[in-house]
C-alpha cells in the first residue's frame, strides 16, 4: 500500500475571499478567509460528502452573494470543466458543465489557471519558441504547432495527444524545423540525450532517431540551437561576432576580454543594456532574444567563478531567456498572479525586464499568503506585505539545528528536514547559497539551489524581503530569524530557504498536489513528508505510516 501525498493531513486548493479546502480523507470544504479550519462547511450534494474519488477534482471556490460557486474537472476521458453553485453550508444546488468561453471567464474572475495550459483567460500559451515555428499550448491542453499560416497543428505521438503532461518536467521541446513532408521537433531529456522526431504535415509522428553526442554537437552548430539544454555549447575564436545587438556585443566583449567569466553583476548588467537598446513602444525582435540565448547556451564556459556559482549562473540565466514553464505567471508577492509568458521576439522590453528580475533578482515574490498549521483546527489563513530584512546568511557558528524557528506556515516538514541537514551536514546546507551581494535596489541576492527527484540541479533567485503582518512589524510571519537557544543570533538561511522553496515550486518538480503544483505561494508549499530532504540533498527519502501495514512511501532514490 502506498501512502497517497495528500492522505495524512489537509491542505488548501485555492485561497482568496473564499477558500477551498481539501481534507486528510480527500473530502472537500469550503470557508470564508479569516475562517479556522473547524469552520469550514464539508461540501456535500444530497447529503453525502464530496471529494476526489468521485472521479472528479475540485479546483477552486469563488465567494457569491448566496454562497459560492465551486470550479472541477473531472479526471478520465475527455477533459470536461463544470461549476456548482452552492449555498452557504456548502450543499451542491446546480451543476452544469462549463463551454470554453465560461472556463475562460472564471480564469478571469478567479485569477488562476483552471485548464493547465500556463495562462489566465482566453487563447493560446507559448510553450517553445523556436527560429523558425513557434509551438503553443491550446485551451484543452494539448500542443500545437504554429505553421505560421494562421493555424495550428494538434500534435499526436503514436496516436495519443501530446499534451504539457506528456512531456511532463523530465523531456523538453528545444527546437522545431518545417519540412518539405511536416516537421521536425529536437526534444531533450534532463541527462541532455536528444532526439529527433518527425511529424507529418496533419501532426502525427512518423519518425523517432537517437541522437548521439556527435551528433547533437554538430546539430547545435549548425542551428546555433542548445539543443541538449546543457549550456554548454564550446567557446569558439570570435564568437561573439554572431551577436547581432551592438551595445550587448560590446559589452559581452568588454566584460569577457583576457578570458575573464561573468558574473552576476555581469549578466544583471547585460540584461539592463538589452533592454535599453530596444526602442520605446517596440518589441524585443528575434535578433536580442537571438543574442541572448546565445550567451546562455556558452553559460558553462562563460559564467561563475566556481562550479556552484557556474551552475546557478548558468541554470537561471537560460530560464530567463529560454522557455520554461516557471516562465507562465509572475506574482511579485501579490496575492493573484498575472501572466507573463518565456522571452520571444514579441516580447516587450517590459516583459524581458520582469523574467530579469525574476530570474536574476529574486522580486518575483510568492503570494504571501498561507492556510496555517492544518494540523491546528484552530489555523486560519493568513497574509501580509513584504519587508527587507537585513541579517548574516550563517553567521559565524554557521548553519544550526537550533536556527528552525517555524512561524505560521504548515512548512513543519520543510523546517524539520533543514534541522536534520544543519545539525549532521551543515556543509550542505551552505552549499544551498550562493552569495550575489547587493542588488541596484540595495538588497541581498542568494542563488538557492535544490535538487529534483532525478538527482538534477534546480535555481532560483531570492533577496531579503521576508513577509511580516504589516508594514510596521518586525518579526516574519513564517520562518524566523532569530535561533531557538540564542534568539540574539539572527540568521538568513532558514527563511530564505523556506522562501525558495515557495518559488522553486513553480518549476514543476516538488510534486506538490492538484491546484498547488506549479504556484509560486507559500499555501502551495504547507503540508508535506520528509521528501524536503532529498530535495536539500539529492538523496533519497522514506515515510513511514504506524499503519498495522508496514507502509513505505518512497520519494525518490537518487544515489
Amino acid at each position: 500500500m502506498t501512502i497517497p501525498y495528500d492522505s495524512v493531513e489537509g491542505r488548501a486548493r485555492y485561497i482568496d475571499q473564499a477558500i477551498l479546502y481539501v481534507d486528510a480523507r480527500e473530502s472537500w470544504k469550503v470557508g470564508d478567509f479569516g475562517q479556522t479550519i473547524a469552520e469550514y462547511r464539508a461540501i456535500t450534494y444530497q447529503g453525502v460528502p464530496l471529494s476526489d474519488a468521485i472521479g472528479v477534482v475540485a479546483l477552486a471556490v469563488d465567494k457569491t452573494a448566496d454562497g459560492y460557486t465551486l470550479y472541477a474537472t473531472s479526471t478520465s476521458g475527455t477533459r470536461e470543466f463544470y461549476s456548482a453553485r452552492l449555498d452557504h453550508a456548502g450543499s451542491v444546488l446546480e451543476v452544469r458543465a462549463l463551454d470554453d468561453r465560461e472556463l475562460i471567464q472564471a480564469e478571469i474572475a478567479l485569477g488562476t489557471d483552471l485548464n493547465g495550459n500556463g495562462g489566465i483567460g482566453g487563447g493560446t500559451v507559448l510553450y517553445t519558441d523556436s527560429q523558425e515555428l513557434d509551438i503553443s499550448v491550446n485551451e484543452l491542453g494539448q500542443l500545437c504547432i504554429d505553421n505560421g499560416l494562421g493555424t495550428l497543428v494538434p500534435l499526436f505521438f503514436g496516436g495519443a495527444a501530446v499534451t504539457v503532461d506528456t512531456l511532463g518536467d523530465a523531456l523538453d521541446i528545444t527546437d522545431v524545423l518545417a519540412t518539405s513532408n511536416g516537421y521536425q521537433l529536437w526534444v531533450a531529456d534532463y541527462q541532455g540525450n536528444v532526439v529527433q522526431v518527425g511529424f507529418s504535415t496533419g501532426g502525427h509522428s512518423s519518425t523517432v532517431t537517437a541522437l548521439t553526442p556527435e551528433q547533437v554537437r554538430a546539430a547545435e552548430a549548425a542551428r546555433n540551437v542548445d539543443l541538449n539544454n546543457r549550456t554548454d555549447t564550446p567557446l569558439t575564436e570570435g564568437w561573439t561576432a554572431m551577436l547581432q545587438t551592438e551595445a550587448v556585443r560590446g559589452l559581452v566583449e568588454q566584460l569577457t576580454a583576457d578570458g575573464q567569466r561573468l558574473g552576476h553583476a555581469d549578466l544583471v548588467n547585460i540584461v539592463a543594456t538589452a533592454i535599453a537598446s530596444v526602442p520605446p513602444g517596440q518589441q524585443v525582435g528575434a535578433a536580442l532574444v537571438g543574442d541572448l540565448r546565445a550567451i546562455a547556451a556558452r553559460g558553462q564556459a562563460l559564467f561563475g567563478q566556481d562550479a556552484e556559482s557556474t551552475d546557478y549562473l548558468s541554470f537561471v540565466f537560460d530560464q530567463m531567456v529560454s522557455t520554461s514553464r516557471a516562465n507562465s505567471f509572475y506574482t511579485g508577492g501579490q496575492t493573484r498572479a498575472s501572466a507573463l509568458g518565456s522571452l520571444n521576439a514579441e516580447s516587450s522590453a517590459e516583459q524581458l525586464q520582469k523574467l530579469g528580475g525574476k530570474w536574476l533578482l529574486g522580486l518575483d515574490l510568492p503570494n504571501p499568503t498561507t492556510e496555517g498549521d492544518t494540523a491546528n483546527p484552530e489555523a486560519r489563513a493568513a497574509t501580509g506585505v513584504y519587508k527587507v530584512f537585513d541579517a548574516p546568511l550563517f553567521g559565524s557558528a554557521g548553519p544550526q539545528f537550533t536556527d528552525v524557528n517555524q512561524g505560521s506556515a504548515g512548512t513543519c516538514y520543510l523546517m524539520a528536514s533543514a534541522a536534520a541537514v544543519a545539525h549532521s551536514k551543515p556543509g550542505a546546507i551552505e552549499a544551498v547559497f550562493v552569495s550575489n551581494g547587493a542588488n541596484a535596489l540595495g538588497q541581498q541576492t542568494y542563488g538557492v539551489r535544490l535538487y529534483d527527484g532525478r538527482g538534477q540541479t534546480h535555481w532560483v533567485t531570492v533577496n531579503n524581503q521576508l513577509v511580516v503582518a504589516s508594514a510596521e512589524d518586525d518579526v516574519p510571519l513564517y520562518s524566523k530569524l532569530a535561533n531557538t537557544l540564542t534568539p540574539q543570533d539572527t540568521k538568513l538561511w532558514l527563511p530564505l530557504l523556506e522562501k525558495a522553496y515557495a518559488q522553486m515550486n513553480e518549476q514543476g518538480f516538488l510534486g506538490r498536489e492538484a491546484m498547488s503544483n506549479g504556484k509560486n505561494a507559500m499555501w502551495a508549499i504547507e503540508g508535506g513528508f520528509s521528501e524536503a530532504g532529498s530535495y536539500i540533498l539529492g538523496t533519497g527519502s522514506w515515510t513511514y505510516s504506524d499503519d498495522a501495514e508496514d507502509v513505505g512511501y518512497q520519494v525518490n532514490h537518487n544515489p
